[in-house]
């Protein structure tokens, strides 16, 4: 789900750690679980997030969250997920 600067993120796992990386600007989140999936890409047209992947490694999956330009960001966790915002 994605709103303006907002995008949610839906997940019962755990978050284990989050971190912006440049070139292109992105935000990387890693969620606690063991599952074996293809790398899934999804772009996002007229938005701020311009490009979604997700991607499996040992012992949790990597979600990577590419803008459109420089940004900071606020993360909330929440019950079903995380909130994230642009500042």
């Amino acid at each position: 789900f994605t709103s303006e600067k907002k995008l949610k993120i839906i997940s019962k796992d755990k978050l284990i750690r989050n971190f912006l990386l440049g070139q292109p600007h992105r935000i990387v989140l890693d969620f606690k679980k063991e599952v074996s999936l293809k790398t899934y890409v999804k772009e996002i047209e007229k938005s701020v997030f311009t490009k979604i992947r997700i991607g499996n490694h040992d012992g949790y999956y990597r979600v990577v969250i590419e803008l459109d330009g420089y940004y900071r960001y606020k993360l909330n966790k929440q019950a079903d997920g995380c909130l994230i915002t642009l500042l």
